[in-house]
């Protein structure tokens, strides 16, 4: 009874045994199932890090990228293997610099990258490349060291970004700004008020105004006072309606000079068509209206003289006539011929002629009322036109006093010489309304009277002795 008892007793413990060991294996493949989903969970997590580490990179148009110590490629971007030729970034893997680029530049690279996982600074740069599949581009470069989680430095992680347009667009405004500055023609920009928002140094030195003077002021304070309203006006009406202007106005310098520009005014409009600025470009065009003056009086005024030549004459008479159309007066024109003065030039020079024709010169028109002419034709030829004369009497008082004024001595180089003239005088108004080349052939005619009546007289025109 006692054995069996016993047998009972030992069979129960090694129950209890294999309960227990089933119980702790349990326990034991309970916790290993728990590590096993614990390493399941944070591989998962780590490679969906990656994979949105990955994605991030490859969607970041710039060059992203991990090096280890020895300036391996750990990991890069897609577009950084795209610059390299690759299809996939992981083909970089276990590549260097020296693999893409060329000796000197991987070089470089890698002795910056050892700088910065010796000192742990950050590194800057822009720089030039020159690339095998993006020839000629300039990037902008970011390089830190990459660290574990005891801070000691692992390898480097940089980023680099194409900034060829910013470059270009940064050399077009230093284009620009040097054409602006350094241009010959005056530039003044305003805000859409017209407003001066910025000139450039050939405008204040054109004007005399310094930059500052003008800035927030209106361009109007240049004004000549020569234009009217409706100059500008239309101007404006042009800048509009076209957007553009461009034309010849005179304006007035600091130091109240006048002066002549070429001037072309721009309207600058943004991508609705708004006005955002207006551009004036000028040139100091002075000189050429100055020369353009010079040469339209030289074209009707005699050159020693000054007098109206024979083509302002034309004019004169012309207009002269037909005033006294108008007004019911008589018009004389009375054709002077110096008498003897060929001998002055051929004995004592030319020198000593000219200045006796414009003594002469002169000396008649001095005598002459405001409003009357009197004009070279050439040589020692002269002509007058007396206006508003009641009746042909009415000019005997200006002949005589042409007659004494040619008669009056003239000294040169301490000679005196005496001349006097012969005058033949016509009159408009007359039968057959004669044309200003007849007036002046029967002046002429007249003239010759003159002469033969003894000089240093005047004759009328007789049209029974034509």
């Amino acid at each position: 009874m006692a054995a069996e008892e016993s047998r009972q007793d030992e069979i129960a413990k090694l129950q209890e045994l294999v309960r227990r060991e089933r119980v702790a294996r349990l326990r034991a493949e309970l916790l290993l199932d728990k590590k096993t989903q614990e390493l399941n969970d944070e591989r998962e997590a780590l490679a969906q890090e990656r994979f949105l580490l990955q994605s991030l990179m490859d969607n970041i148009p710039d060059y992203v990228y991990f090096k280890d110590r020895n300036s391996a490629f750990i990991r890069t971007s897609r577009a950084q293997a795209t610059l390299f030729g690759l299809s996939d970034p992981v083909e970089a893997v276990g590549k260097t610099d020296f693999d893409f680029f060329s000796p000197a530049h991987a070089q470089q690279a890698r002795a910056d990258e050892l700088e910065i996982i010796r000192t742990g600074k950050t590194l800057n740069i822009e720089e030039r490349e020159t690339w095998f599949h993006q020839p000629d581009t300039w990037v902008s470069t970011t390089k830190v060291p990459l660290r574990n989680e005891e801070g000691t430095s692992i390898g480097t992680f940089g980023v680099s970004r194409d900034i060829t347009g910013k470059r270009q667009d940064e050399e077009q405004l230093r284009l620009a700004a040097s054409v602006f500055t350094h241009a010959r023609e005056g530039i003044l920009i305003t805000d859409p008020d017209a407003m001066i928002i910025d000139v450039n140094e050939a405008f204040c030195a054109i004007t005399g105004y310094r930059r500052k003077e003008v800035l927030g002021t209106n361009p109007r304070f240049l004004g000549s006072g020569l234009h009217d309203e409706a100059f500008y006006r239309a101007m404006w009406r042009s800048l509009t309606e076209d957007g553009y202007w461009s034309g010849e106005v005179w304006n007035r310098r600091k130091d109240g000079e006048l002066f002549a520009v070429l001037l072309t005014i721009s309207a600058v409009r943004d991508n609705e068509g708004n006005t955002t600025q207006y551009l004036g470009l000028f040139s100091d065009i002075t000189a050429l209206k100055q020369h353009e003056r010079e040469l339209e009086h030289n074209a009707h005024f005699d050159a020693l003289t000054n007098l109206p030549n024979r083509l302002l004459l034309a004019d004169r008479m012309q207009q002269s006539m037909a005033q006294s159309l108008r007004r019911g007066q008589k018009l004389a024109v009375v054709f002077i011929d110096i008498d003897g003065f060929k001998s002055v030039n051929d004995l004592s020079g030319h020198g000593t002629g000219d200045h006796m024709l414009v003594n002469l010169a002169n000396r008649m028109r001095g005598v002459l009322r405001e409003g009357d002419t009197l004009a070279r034709l050439g040589g020692d030829e002269f002509v007058a036109v007396l206006l508003d004369l009641p009746d042909e009497r009415s000019s005997v008082t200006t002949l005589e006093r042409l007659l004494a004024a040619a008669a009056e001595p003239v000294t040169f180089g301490g000679t005196t010489f005496e001349r006097s003239a012969s005058i033949g005088v016509t009159f408009f108004l007359q039968d057959g309304d004669p044309s200003g080349d007849q007036l002046l052939r029967q002046a002429d005619h007249a003239m010759y009277d003159a002469k033969l009546a003894g000089k240093n007289c005047y004759r009328f025109f007789d049209p029974a002795r034509a």
